[in-house]
């Protein structure tokens, strides 16, 4: 079971479609900004946070995930069998 809480009303500036998620694999958070939403969900288990990650990664401008240079980070997506969507 995932929890989502909108964390700011949608506020629309513009037509254009901006979507961002950032995630964070040991807390089994994923913040995500949508077009003026910005939109915080949290995975009950790892199972939940990795079906969230798996339906990001399907969307179309799905570029892959970076861990910048943490290594901690990119540990725990591939502790996670997530180490595929790492770049």
């Amino acid at each position: 079971m995932l929890k989502r809480r909108r964390l700011r009303p949608t506020r629309h500036v513009t037509g254009c479609a901006i979507l961002r998620n950032w995630a964070n694999p040991h807390d089994l958070k994923v913040v995500t900004y949508a077009e003026g939403d910005l939109i915080k969900t949290t995975a009950e288990t790892k199972a939940g946070f990795i079906e969230l990650i798996r339906e990001i990664a399907a969307m179309d401008d799905f570029r892959g995930i970076d861990p910048g240079l943490r290594e901690p980070i990119a540990q725990r997506f591939k502790e996670l069998g997530l180490g595929d969507l790492l770049h």
